[in-house]
């Protein structure tokens, strides 16, 4: 537990460690490199939560979940390499991530959950793979996410999963469900359905 090790500015992880425990590096805010290795399977919820003098970081290719909370507050986080094996996103694990940009997310990717991009104010652009099938809610809240690409493995999106500058965006013919996803999206000029039946819509969809 690194809580208040202020003075903490890089860490190499051994080859003998296979997993890194809850909020482990959390609030270590010198933090500026951390080297992992491919044998790591889990990191915990919240472990880099605040290291807010990271930049860049490259997780394991044996990893499967980013966790909750993995990310949150990392404020000068510009850059993540993600591999393949990753299969979901959960939430808030990079809200308020304010510089990160030019994300790639892995193509094994099923879910992204809620808040999971909250205050990414440098996000514009993001290109969501095939085979994920949920967007949560609020997943791209306040970020600056201005055109996305949505799969048609998509099934469900999320309470205001698009409240963000986003001005066109083409609904693919595999989605089922919609609560209320544009709710708050005010630059919002296009919405394009490509099933000739409506998904069901929740709430003030486009409030």
């Amino acid at each position: 537990d690194s809580v208040g090790c202020d003075n903490l500015t890089s860490v190499t992880i051994p080859t003998s460690v296979k997993t890194i425990g809850d909020y482990a590096f959390q609030s270590a805010r010198s933090l500026r490199t951390i080297k992992l290795h491919d044998d790591i399977t889990a990191i915990g919820f919240g472990a880099f939560k605040g290291c807010i003098s990271m930049e860049e970081i490259t997780l394991p290719k044996n990893l499967t979940v980013v966790k909750r909370d993995l990310f949150n507050g990392c404020t000068n986080l510009k850059k993540v390499n993600l591999y393949n094996d990753i299969t979901s996103i959960e939430q808030n694990a990079f809200t308020d991530c304010h510089v990160l940009e030019n994300l790639t997310l892995p193509q094994n990717l099923t879910t992204i959950g809620s808040a999971a991009f909250c205050y990414c104010y440098s996000l514009k652009y993001i290109n969501i793979p095939n085979g994920v099938k949920t967007i949560g809610s609020q997943v791209f809240v306040a970020s600056g996410l201005e055109e996305v690409v949505l799969p048609e493995t998509l099934e469900t999106i999320g309470y205001r999963a698009f409240d963000c500058p986003i001005r066109t965006i083409i609904i693919p013919s595999s989605v089922i469900d919609i609560k209320a996803a544009f709710s708050g999206a005010t630059k919002l000029e296009s919405a394009y359905f490509c099933s000739a039946q409506p998904p069901h819509m929740a709430g003030d969809i486009f409030d």
